[in-house]
């Protein structure tokens, strides 16, 4: 399966993709906010990536409309294993 699949899913795109469970900031890029805002993040990460085991989970979550939490942890696990997310964004605890 390739996530550009996931953005042409006319079920995924007509209904209205909830909020993550928290932002998740990427470096050197946007914040995401959405699960919208992922799956057009998701298209352009390239196919090498794309092809993860890691970033093939997230598109099947988003594809079976898993809820938010369970998108975001995948999401964020991803970013974070690609060493693209943003830790220092995150307010220390």
């Amino acid at each position: 399966m390739s996530l550009s699949s996931v953005k042409a899913q006319p079920a995924v795109r007509r209904v209205p993709l909830p909020n993550l469970d928290r932002p998740l900031p990427i470096k050197g890029g946007p914040t995401l906010h959405m699960i919208g805002q992922a799956v057009d993040y998701m298209t352009c990460i390239g196919s090498k990536r794309e092809l993860l085991q890691r970033w093939q989970r997230v598109a099947k979550l988003i594809l079976a409309k898993e809820d938010a939490l369970t998108v975001s942890r995948a999401l964020e696990l991803a970013l974070f294993m690609d060493a693209k997310l943003d830790v220092s964004k995150f307010p220390a605890e």
